[in-house]
C-alpha cells in the first residue's frame, strides 16, 4: 500500500461538481454557507445544512452515515492560479477523500515533504503527512471529504482503490 496517496476511481459527474462550486461562489451571503479563509490561504466553502443529493450521495459511497460534525462535511476548496500550499497535515483528519475538479489534471501537484509528488484526479489521501499543493497556470477547485478513519483502514475497505 502506498503510505501517502491511493489513486480511486469512482464515477464523479466532474460537470455536477463545477456546477455546484460555481452555485457556491455565487451563494456565500446566505445563511447556509460560509466562506472561510482557511491557515493555507485557500477559500473554503462548507456546507452547513442542506447540501444537494448528488453531494450526499458521494458522501454515502464512501461512509455509513452523514456526519453531524462540520469537520467531516464535504467541502468546496478554491486555490488562486501560480500558489503553493504551505506544507501542513490536517489537523481535522485522519484521511481525505479528494477531487480535483479541472479539466487538465497537470496543472496541481500534490508534493509530501520528504516524499514523491503527485498528479491525481481522484484520490484518498494521507493528511497525517506533511503535504503541500502547488498550482501552475490555472486554479485549482476540490471537491473534498475529511474522515476521522486512519488512511490505511480507510484503503482497505474503500470499493473504489484503482487496483
Amino acid at each position: 500500500m502506498n503510505p501517502y496517496l491511493t489513486h480511486i476511481d469512482y464515477p464523479i459527474n466532474i460537470d455536477k461538481i463545477k456546477a455546484l462550486a460555481r452555485q457556491r461562489t455565487q451563494d456565500i451571503v446566505s445563511k447556509d454557507y460560509a466562506s472561510i479563509p482557511d491557515q493555507h490561504g485557500f477559500n473554503r466553502i462548507t456546507i452547513k445544512n442542506n447540501w444537494e443529493a448528488y453531494a450526499q450521495k458521494i458522501y454515502y459511497d464512501f461512509f455509513d452515515e452523514y456526519p453531524t460534525i462540520d469537520n467531516y462535511k464535504p467541502k468546496i476548496y478554491f486555490q488562486a492560479a501560480n500558489y503553493q500550499v504551505p506544507f501542513h497535515t490536517d489537523t481535522d483528519a485522519n484521511s481525505a477523500v479528494n477531487f480535483v475538479i479541472l479539466d487538465d489534471v497537470d496543472e496541481t501537484e500534490l508534493l509530501f515533504e520528504d516524499g514523491p509528488t503527485f498528479k491525481y484526479r481522484s484520490a484518498i489521501l494521507n493528511t497525517n503527512i506533511r503535504h503541500s499543493v502547488i498550482t501552475h497556470l490555472k486554479k485549482r477547485i476540490l471537491f473534498k471529504i475529511n474522515s476521522p478513519e486512519p488512511y490505511e483502514d480507510f484503503v482497505k475497505r474503500c470499493k473504489y482503490v484503482r487496483l
